[in-house]
């Protein structure tokens, strides 16, 4: 029986990418054979046999074909001329995540229509099973932390995956896509939430980064606060304290575009003022006491917020 598929394997000058493929179970053996490659000419015939989601897998990945790179990123007066003369700056700058905003789409797709996809570290004729990569439904969630000393603090940053934390320094990683990030993890292909790539890369080669003493205030009243409000922080040396703030509704008179009169509501926590399209959950106050760092976090009550809205509704 014939597969459609996608491979992810190494480009000698792109990096990873993704190739589009039929592939076929070989009579009592444990294996596929690669049948037909659909870039960067499919067959005709062969897209008319494909669904709308595998065609538009194919769509996707032909737009990162040598000649459409050219097409888009060259003036140079061939295809060839192109290959031979692109700089690394126009590769991370321009070519490489013009290519990854299509990988991290085709992905999303595969593992959304349950759509195979393999991995070869080098190109091969055939897929055994310990080469499927598996997509997970839940993604990766950052875990940064924090160690403050009397000398320094250290900083790090590591993923959590189905409640493990996953190694960033294994060999096995490779970040797919930068933003939003993406990356391989052994026989899975993870979706990171809300950090990119360029934060979990130093991580990939050493365990910590150092944070001098002198510039530990600043750091902590704005990279670490920011990590607090927004993410899942471990440490030491500091006091994280969540509290349920005192709240109240506040209705201002405004005056509107037209010029004319408008109720506005706002939401008052601790003398914090928050309107209704505000997307932020929570609040993290940093203090400094001596030489205690201590952060007051509280989160948004929406279920109050929209009992406000009600209320205001029936006036």
């Amino acid at each position: 029986m014939k597969l459609f598929a996608l491979i992810l394997m190494p480009h000698r000058l792109w990096g990873t990418l993704l190739f589009p493929y039929i592939i076929q179970k070989e009579t009592n053996r444990g294996y596929y054979k690669l049948i037909e490659c659909l870039t960067p000419f499919p067959n005709i015939d062969t897209l008319g046999t494909l669904t709308p989601e595998e065609r538009e897998l194919v769509k996707n990945i032909n737009e990162y074909s040598d000649r459409n790179l050219f097409t888009l990123f060259s003036k140079d007066k061939s295809v060839k001329e192109f290959l031979g003369e692109v700089t690394a700056e126009k590769l991370d700058k321009f070519i490489r995540p013009f290519i990854e905003r299509r990988i991290y789409k085709c992905l999303a797709i595969s593992r959304d229509e349950n759509i195979p996809v393999y991995y070869q570290k080098k190109k091969s004729e055939t897929l055994h099973s310990e080469d499927q990569l598996y997509l997970n439904g839940d993604n990766a969630e950052p875990v940064f932390r924090f160690f403050r000393t009397e000398e320094q603090t250290t900083y790090s940053l590591s993923l959590e995956a189905g409640g493990k934390l996953i190694d960033l320094r294994k060999s096995s990683i490779d970040i797919l896509c930068m933003s939003p990030c993406l990356i391989r993890y052994d026989n899975r292909v993870l979706f990171v939430s809300e950090v990119d790539g360029s934060k979990l890369k130093p991580f990939m080669t050493k365990e910590s980064i150092i944070i001098p003493k002198k510039t530990e205030l600043k750091y902590f009243s704005s990279f670490v606060l920011n990590a607090i409000n927004n993410f899942k922080v471990e440490g030491t040396g500091f006091d994280i304290i969540e509290f349920n703030p005192e709240k109240e509704a506040i209705i201002e008179l405004e005056t509107g575009l037209k010029g004319t009169p408008v109720l506005i509501l706002k939401y008052n926590y601790e003398g914090n003022g928050i309107f209704s399209n505000d997307p932020s959950s929570s609040v993290t106050l940093f203090e400094k006491k001596g030489e205690i760092f201590i952060f007051k976090k509280y989160y948004r009550d929406f279920n109050w917020e929209k009992h406000c809205r009600s209320t205001l509704g029936e006036l």
